[in-house]
């Protein structure tokens, strides 16, 4: 009965070897398979480490860029390439038909250039004999227009009343609509109102305090928003 157990043992051991025999390449494979995860998994940890560093000022820019409408350049949008039949072919493009600015047409008396003496040898030089000229756009002189706004009265025959003519809101107070306009136009375009006199000041000689200007400025916002000027309207 023993030796029987003995032989039983035997042949569960030669079993056992054959079928780790048999095992055996798998388990190779699973542990190579498990040291490339392992070192996969090191090189994710790594990325993951130098995105977390740089994560504070991609916020940054990315609040940044949000704020004024732009997106970020350290943000990168991959867009995916046209389908075959609808890439552009390489070299040169065919372009648009070209275009120039129009020759603009004179308002204003010319400037003319003229020479009295030689600068080569200083002769008197006597009438051209020919010349060249072509248009250039300038802005006018810094002048001010200055006028008296003239209103008419009236005296009414049928119900006794005196009447006026009316007055424009670009023509009460001491400044006109062009200097009004002129003036909403730079605001609207994010000057400061010290600027604005500085600029004033500067190019046309005109003192304009800040209060005055203000008051410009509020007197059109309400010429277009303000229900003030709908009642003198109606």
């Amino acid at each position: 009965k023993l030796l029987r157990e003995i032989e039983e043992l035997r042949g569960e051991n030669l079993t056992l070897r054959k079928e780790i025999e048999r095992l055996r390449p798998a388990l190779e494979k699973s542990r190579e398979k498990n040291a490339r995860l392992t070192d996969k998994a090191e090189g994710l940890n790594e990325k993951l480490e130098g995105l977390r560093n740089s994560l504070s000022v991609l916020g940054t820019d990315a609040k940044t860029a949000a704020a004024v409408g732009v997106p970020s350049s350290r943000v990168f949008f991959r867009q995916p390439p046209p389908p075959p039949g609808e890439r552009r072919p390489t070299g040169g493009q065919p372009g648009h038909p070209g275009t120039t600015r129009p020759r603009p047409i004179p308002n204003a008396p010319p400037r003319v250039l003229s020479l009295a003496n030689c600068p080569d040898c200083a002769t008197r030089l006597g009438a051209p004999c020919d010349s060249s000229s072509h248009p250039l756009t300038d802005l006018p002189e810094g002048s001010l227009e200055i006028y008296d706004v003239t209103v008419n009265r009236y005296k009414c025959s049928g119900c006794g009343r005196r009447v006026h003519a009316p007055v424009p809101e670009g023509y009460r107070g001491e400044f006109g609509p062009r200097l009004k306009t002129f003036v909403a136009t730079l605001r609207a375009q994010g000057m400061s109102v010290e600027k604005i006199a500085e600029l004033l000041m500067t190019v046309y000689r005109l003192e304009v305090s800040v209060a005055s200007l203000l008051a410009m400025e509020e007197g059109w916002r309400n010429r277009w928003t303000g229900p003030t000027w709908n009642c003198e309207k109606r």
